[in-house]
């Protein structure tokens, strides 16, 4: 017998070696039973309570759960907004500061070729000033040389008549000369037109270290080589 036992409890693999375990199994099994049973129950009354939840309840729930998600949306979108209205006004200022620098180097050198301009016109007006001044000169020393031409050649005249001999022509023109003599140094022929008071009276070497005229004593401002012939 108590190998059947034996048996019998191998074959069905039941946790007990007697019957004493078997009987006091017994109720744990039907308390396991029961918990499930429970369990099952409740899930279906929760299901019957879902089902039997009024309808304008699960619309309030929906609409809630929408509005919260537009609003979660609308949040996102306006913050990805923001975002980029940083970055194009980050962009608009970097490009209106390089306009602004392009614009102000553009004044600068507009400046610089109105200054340019302006000092071209000014030299332009002392060169037309200068040639004037120099025509006026050039007419003045032409006027100035033929007098001393007339000067001269009167004076031999007056001498030779004065004379009355073949020999006074000569004397004239030599007296002539002297008049003409360098002021200075006395032995070169006066070839330098002092100016402004336009006197004929010293030789080129020595007029380089005067700063005044030699018959009147005016400031040199400039001197001009006469060529006379």
């Amino acid at each position: 017998m108590a190998i059947q036992l034996q048996l019998q409890r191998r074959n069905f693999g039941l946790p007990f070696d007697s019957p004493a375990q078997l009987h006091q199994f017994r109720p744990n099994i039907l308390q396991s039973g029961e918990h499930n049973l429970l369990c099952r129950s409740d899930h279906s009354h929760a299901a019957s309570l879902m089902a039997e939840m009024p309808t304008d309840h699960m619309d309030r729930f929906i609409r809630l759960q929408s509005e919260r998600f537009r609003l979660l949306l609308q949040q996102k979108r306006n913050q990805q907004i923001g975002v980029l209205l940083n970055q194009i006004e980050t962009r608009t200022r970097v490009l209106f500061q390089q306009k602004d620098e392009e614009i102000a180097r553009a004044n600068n050198r507009r400046i610089e070729l109105e200054q340019f301009l302006t000092r071209l016109q000014m030299e332009n007006q002392e060169r037309q000033r200068a040639v004037q001044e120099n025509q006026a000169v050039v007419a003045s020393l032409s006027h100035a040389l033929e007098q001393i031409r007339e000067r001269i050649s009167s004076g031999a005249n007056d001498d030779a008549e004065s004379n009355n001999n073949v020999g006074g022509e000569d004397d004239a023109i030599d007296r002539g000369k002297k008049r003409m003599i360098c002021r200075i140094c006395n032995s070169r022929i006066s070839c330098v037109l002092f100016l402004p008071c336009r006197h004929l009276c010293s030789c080129k070497p020595c007029e380089s270290g005067l700063d005044f005229c030699p018959v009147c004593n005016a400031t040199k401002k400039a001197s001009i080589e006469a060529v006379i012939f």
